[in-house]
């Protein structure tokens, strides 16, 4: 019986040690407190109450004190940066600690990670992420997709899931955290703004709905899970893999035309995304898309329309999107791996 989870041998396994990630972000503009984010989303958001929209990372107080005082027990009292660093890891799988564990497509904000003893990349990344800015150690989510990417079919339609990982900076060196294991260091990873984690959140919380359903026998909630897949659309205009995956929804619901919009828009995000590429010509019969058709849906936005008492629908309007990136799920489905090339910025 090994005296810590397995999650948490694999942690110790990869060590604390420095890694470059590519690119120079300034802390503040990705960082920001969760109130500071929610009142940021909650125009974007207008069928959530305020209160309602999730913020991964957002920790309630009681949650922050009581794991702070964990980890001070790991500490003596001229303790370094470092010694933080490490304590912090410990309290988060340690029996006498937090003791959460790594669990696949159990996508939770913070506080229910705690108290569920675990679940995602995204959600126990979320945990550290909280604990780590309370205590004053900078604290980054990083997409680590095209390193540990992987897919999973529906039928005839191909959902895309990638991976979330941690860097946390201090004393002039990046240390990488891997919850699920995969991965030794930050090579090929790119740090993500706290908005892209919330798409990631409802993103992967619509597809947990169609997992759950799938693996229960049960009849898929397709609404449910487009109304997250279009949350998280709506949240980060440019998250690719979310237009992808509004589009496998609305196929299902039989909204060809609209679901085709979407394909095509993911295509334009990331012309290099297999998924949409897949999916569009299990729709419509070709995966043929002109050079052309996609450099002026690049510079043209995608936006929502609600029809008075009617459903959502998409149009085309001639206004630019805003610069974010092109994600993906922050899921580990057991399928073969498919590299996907990220966009860059």
């Amino acid at each position: 019986m090994p005296p810590y989870p397995v999650f948490m041998r694999t942690l110790l396994a990869l060590g604390i040690a420095a890694s470059a990630v590519a690119g120079c972000t300034n802390f503040r503009a990705i960082g920001r407190h969760p109130a500071a984010l929610r009142a940021e989303l909650a125009p974007l958001l207008p069928e959530l109450q305020s209160e309602d929209i999730v913020i991964p990372h957002e920790l309630s107080p009681e949650n922050f004190k009581n794991a702070r005082t964990l980890v001070s027990r790991h500490l003596g009292p001229k303790a370094s940066v470092d010694d933080q660093v490490r304590a912090l890891l410990m309290t988060l799988s340690s029996p006498t600690g937090l003791a959460l564990r790594y669990e696949w497509a159990k996508t939770l904000d913070a506080n229910e990670t705690i108290e569920h003893g675990g679940g995602s990349c995204l959600s126990l990344s979320a945990v550290l992420v909280a604990l780590a800015r309370g205590m004053g150690i900078r604290a980054y989510f990083v997409d680590a997709s095209t390193a540990a990417n992987e897919t999973q079919k529906d039928g005839e339609v191909t959902v895309h899931s990638g991976h979330i990982a941690v860097i946390l900076k201090y004393q002039g060196a990046d240390a990488f955290i891997d919850f699920a294991g995969e991965l030794r260091d930050a090579a090929g990873t790119r740090r993500l703004d706290d908005r892209d984690v919330v798409a990631h959140y409802y993103n992967n919380r619509g597809y947990e709905l169609i997992h759950s359903a799938q693996r229960a026998q049960q009849a898929v909630p397709w609404p449910r899970a487009l109304e997250s897949f279009r949350i998280a659309a709506k949240v980060a205009p440019r998250f690719a893999l979310a237009w992808n995956n509004v589009g496998l929804a609305l196929a299902r619901l039989k909204r060809t035309s609209e679901a085709e919009l979407a394909f095509r828009y993911a295509l334009a995000l990331d012309d290099n995304l297999d998924a949409a590429r897949h999916n569009l010509a299990s729709l419509t019969g070709t995966s043929n898309v002109d050079p052309a058709e996609l450099s002026g849906a690049r510079k043209a936005g995608l936006k929502w329309r609600t029809a008075a008492g009617g459903p959502a629908a998409i149009r085309w309007t001639a206004q630019p999107l805003p610069r974010q990136s092109a994600l993906e799920l922050g899921l580990k489905p057991e399928v073969p791996k498919a590299a996907v090339k990220p966009e860059r910025r």
